[in-house]
Formats: structure tokens, sequence, C-alpha cells
């Protein structure tokens, strides 16, 4: 009888729920449902990379479109960002602040924020953070007897005495020459080795703080003449030719060997011209102006042979039979280089060139199309196009190698006299000049334009305050 009454039950109770539905679906709601549009922005700083100097002032002016301009008021906050930090540079919208981050690259995060109601609009930057002494030129020169290590940025600006300001001590002897050296893998030994005629000196190129003299640099080694530095294609092992002798160290060992002195000379029935050819991967070249010949030194080797030669190359690299004046590397990369050579005899000078471990050029200069090459005194090639500058007296030519002729590109005053020359190797966009006039010396940059001449045909750059200038080169 129950469940009777249950059936009859339930049609009523369907009834009215599909009617309960019908009389809400009739119901009316006043609803108004309105959108206020986003207020976007454009954020633009003119370029996406910045490099900053540490403890420089550094700037980045920022231009900000919105598409609904006044209607939205705006708080900012500048981040840089690397690794696991966040350090908060600026409240304000144009960054202006003198740069105090560690040299690193960094992303950097320009923010606005809306005050009404807390939207974000970001745009990220790479930032590139380098030390004070960043990339420049090392200019050993003399006052007097006194010894000099300068420092010019590559923006020009001048550190006078860097390593004895940073140290407070005197570096005696007459300057010699100042080379920096670079480890891969190993950056935290990347070194600056001074040579004066009382030693060598060792800095780090962060800040020039003293790390070793002449016994933690060499070892049972103290006369020091024509020094010259290189490392071969790899940078594995590193190379100081040194009064016609050869000294390695700095190979791909463990760190606490890299730290070590370099070895002694080599000792041999030599003597070398004060340069490292590292044009192949494998072995390094050098070359012997006693017997006239290359000599070679295996990778990661300590003992110099003479070098593979044949009659059927352009020339014996085992009996050359001339003696180098002059060499420099032309264009490069991580496997390969090619290095001129400038060679004379008494018939006059030549162009050599290697390319990897082949003969690549051998071309007697002929003067009447070279103006002076017989008394050229300094050179630096192109890495990029077949050119050679040469320097004599107050003179600045270029020698078109394939045309085997030369242009005169500049001259300065008559009682100039011009010191060293070298190329930026980068780029090869930029030729430094070192000259002596008046008892005074200057630093000058040149900026070389897609042919290879200079632009505005004068210096970019002049400095002055320098003593005679004995050696430049780059870091």
């Amino acid at each position: 009888m129950m469940k009777d009454k249950l059936f009859n039950f339930l049609p009523h109770i369907l009834v009215a729920s599909i009617l309960s539905m019908s009389l809400l679906g009739c119901a009316k709601y006043d609803q108004s449902f309105k959108t206020t549009p986003v207020n976007e922005l454009t954020i633009d700083a003119g370029a996406t990379i910045f490099t900053a100097v540490q403890f420089d002032t550094f700037k980045i002016p920022v231009s900000i479109r919105a598409t609904q301009p006044d209607k939205a008021k705006y708080r900012y906050i500048w981040k840089a960002i690397a690794d696991d930090s966040v350090y908060v540079l600026s409240h304000e919208q144009n960054l202006d602040i003198k740069m105090e981050l560690p040299p690193k690259r960094y992303n950097l995060q320009f923010t606005a924020i809306d005050e009404d109601n807390g939207l974000e609009h970001s745009k990220l930057f790479t930032l590139v953070v380098t030390g004070v002494f960043s990339e420049g030129w090392l200019v050993s020169h003399n006052i007097g007897t006194n010894g000099r290590l300068t420092f010019v940025r590559m923006d020009n600006k001048m550190f006078e005495n860097p390593a004895e300001e940073v140290n407070n001590m005197k570096f005696p002897g007459k300057a010699m020459a100042a080379f920096s050296a670079e480890i891969p893998s190993y950056s935290e030994y990347a070194s600056i080795h001074y040579f004066t005629e009382s030693g060598v000196y060792r800095f780090d190129p962060v800040g020039f703080l003293l790390t070793g003299t002449t016994n933690n640099v060499f070892t049972n080694q103290t006369v020091f003449s024509n020094p010259a530095y290189g490392a071969n294609l790899t940078r594995t092992d590193q190379y100081y030719v040194n009064n016609g002798d050869v000294h390695a160290g700095m190979g791909s060992f463990t760190p606490d060997q890299i730290s070590m002195p370099f070895s002694e000379g080599f000792g041999g029935d030599y003597y070398l011209f004060p340069v490292v050819i590292n044009s192949a991967q494998l072995g390094t070249f050098f070359y012997d102006n006693k017997y006239k010949r290359f000599l070679n030194l295996p990778y990661l080797d300590r003992q110099l042979v003479p070098a593979v030669g044949s009659s059927k190359d352009l020339f014996n690299m085992a009996d050359v039979g001339k003696t180098m004046i002059a060499a420099d590397k032309g264009r490069g990369s991580s496997s390969t280089a090619v290095f001129y050579f400038i060679m004379e005899d008494n018939s006059g000078r030549y162009i050599y060139g290697l390319n990897a471990d082949k003969p690549s050029l051998f071309q007697k200069i002929d003067p009447t199309k070279c103006p002076e090459i017989n008394q050229a005194t300094a050179f630096a090639t192109s890495g990029v196009l077949q050119q050679m500058y040469y320097a004599v007296d107050n003179k600045i030519y270029l020698y078109n190698i394939v045309a085997n002729s030369a242009e005169l590109l500049y001259s300065f005053p008559n009682a100039t006299k011009i010191r060293d020359i070298k190329m930026k190797r980068s780029t090869s966009k930029t030729l430094a000049v070192a000259t002596w006039a008046n008892s005074a010396g200057q630093f000058h940059t040149f900026d070389i334009n897609d042919l290879g001449t200079f632009v505005g045909n004068s210096p970019s750059k002049t400095l002055n305050g320098f003593g005679e200038i004995v050696h430049i080169s780059i870091k």
C-alpha cells in the first residue's frame, strides 16, 4: 500500500519542479556588465643590451608610451638578477646610479607598477658589468730612469699609474714591456706581467693587485731582454720568449700547477726572434734568427725541434735563409691562423706567410711601390684584410700585400718619432700608435674603415702625459 502511494506522489513532484524552473526562467535580473580597458605601456630604452663599468656612473633613460595617457600613476623599480641574487638598483623611471655591482652578466628588469590597480608592466634587458680595468691598452714608458705602466681603457679613460696606486709601492727599473695572459676555464689565474730592467711583476688584471714578483713568475731567471708573450691556439700552453730562449708554463694542468712559475729556458743552439707563432692547433712555431729557420714546439711538449720543410713549398721552413725583423698575426680562428713575417737579407726585405703549418706567402717587397719600407721600424697587420701598417720616423703607411704596394696614410709633425704601433686584434678597426717628441710621449688611436684607411684622416684620440713609450699591448 505504501509503495502505491509513493508512485502516485512522484508525478506531482515532477510537475511542480518543471513549473518552478519555468517561473525562474522567466524572472528578470537587472544587471549591468561594464569593462574597463587595461592601460597598456610600451617601454623603450633605446637598446636591449647595456655595458657598465664598475664604480662609474651608469644611466639608462626610459621612454614610456601609454594607451591611456594620464589615466594612472606609476611607481618604478630596477632589478639586476644573476645566479640566485637579486639587486634593487633604483626606484626612479630613469636609471642613474653609481654602478657598484660586481663584474658579471645580469638580467636587468625594469618594472612600472600601476598605483591604482597594482598591475605591473615589465621590460627585460641584458646588463654586462665590467671591471674598472676592463679591455684596454697597457702602455709601458719611462720618465727618466723610472718605469711606469699606464692603462688606457677602450673608452680612452687613462689610469696613469694604477699598479703603484693600488699597491702603494714602487716597482723599480726602467720599463721594457707588459703583457696580458689569460687561461681558459681558469679566469682567476689571468695575469698582467710587467717587465722592467729590475725584474718582472705580476698583477691581477681586475684590480692591479700585486700577485707575484720575479721568483714567482720565472724559475732561476734574472736577466730579461726583448720579452714576448704568446700561447697556442687553444691557450692551454703559455710561452714567453726572453733573451732568445723560450719559457713555458700555465698549461692545461691542475689549478695549483697553473700558478707555478714559468719553466727555465729550454736551452738550445738557437736565438729566437721575440714572437710566439700560434698559427697551427697542434704545435707552436718559433723562428731562429741564428740559423734562419722555423722551429716547432708540439702540443704540451718542452723541446723545440726543427720545423719540417720542403723545397717544393713556397719556401722551405727548415732553411729560410733570412733574418726576421717583424711578425704579426692576420686573420685567424680557434683552429688555424695566418701569420705574416717581414724578413730581410742583403737584397732587401720580403714578406712571408704561414697558414696553419703551411707556407702561404713568399714575396719580395717592391721598394719602388712601397716608400721607405727598408727603413720601417714598426709593423701591425690587419686581422680582416690582407694589409699591413708600417711606420717610418713620423709616417704611417698602409701596405697592400696582394698588390705589393703601399700608400702614405698619415704624417705626424717632423719632430715626432713613432715608437710602436699595435692593432686591436678583436676587430681590426683600431690602430694604437705611440710617439715621442720634445721630451714627451703621446698615445694615439686611429679608427679604421672597411678599406683599411683612417677615418677622418687623423687620430680619433690623442692622450698626453707619457714619458718615452717603449711598448704597447692590448689587455
